[in-house]
């Protein structure tokens, strides 16, 4: 029994440290490719979300979407910016942000440091939560 319940534990804290080791992996991937979003599209110094998805994702489509689409319009093109970029058309981008899944999404700073990550649905509470503090 003692010796199941060490082994549980050992596997726990494995997948605990992998997924830490993902997650700085491609914040840090993110990071890389922010700078050259940055550099050339969003001059304007605003926080910026940035939403990976593809045709082929339901989720994407029925449930991702209209939150980012309603988050656009409530806070408008003066204070966030929204770039979409669907991974079937743009595979290298998104390999470059270093996106496993879709849907996938992106917080930026102001300056375009990327603060936050997303994998999988983020609900209008979690993004607004990222966003608090970031959004004039």
């Amino acid at each position: 029994m003692v010796a199941r319940l060490l082994i549980v534990m050992c596997v726990v804290a494995l997948f605990t440290v992998v997924t830490i080791w993902l997650k700085r992996r491609q914040l840090n991937r993110a990071r890389i490719a922010s700078s050259e979003l940055v550099s050339t599209e969003a001059r304007d110094r605003m926080p910026t979300l940035v939403y990976f998805w593809s045709e082929g994702c339901g989720q994407c489509r029925s449930t991702q979407a209209p939150i980012v689409e309603r988050l656009g319009e409530t806070l408008g093109a003066k204070k966030l910016r929204v770039e979409e970029i669907d991974v079937g058309k743009e595979p290298q981008r998104a390999a470059a942000w270093g996106v496993r899944t879709v849907p996938t999404i992106y917080i930026l700073d102001k300056q375009g440091g990327v603060k936050y990550v997303q994998n999988g649905i983020a609900t209008d509470r979690v993004i607004r939560d990222q966003l608090h503090g970031l959004v004039d």
